[in-house]
């Protein structure tokens, strides 16, 4: 019975684990999108945009944020990803 319950608690603290990276990492997410939705609100070209947001997040690919860019130019106003069929809501 103890094996069970400990396994049990190990399992509990591994999702728990990972739910909370993933929240971090969405929220990183939501931060740069609404960051750089407002440099493109500014009237900041791609190059400009991206410039500015390789110096504070050195890590994001220039093609995501291209595509970004893409969508706030056309007057985008959600940071949300698009649904997409199959995919669980978070």
């Amino acid at each position: 019975m103890y094996y069970k319950s400990w396994a049990l608690k190990e399992i509990i603290h591994v999702l728990d684990s990972k739910l909370k990276e993933n929240l971090v990492r969405h929220t990183f997410e939501m931060e740069q999108r609404v960051n750089f939705n407002f440099l493109v609100k500014l009237g900041k070209t791609f190059t400009e945009a991206y410039a500015t947001l390789k110096e504070v997040y050195v890590s994001e690919s220039r093609i995501h944020v291209s595509e970004w860019f893409k969508r706030f130019k056309e007057g985008r106003e959600t940071t949300e990803d698009d649904q997409h069929p199959g995919r669980l809501s978070a």
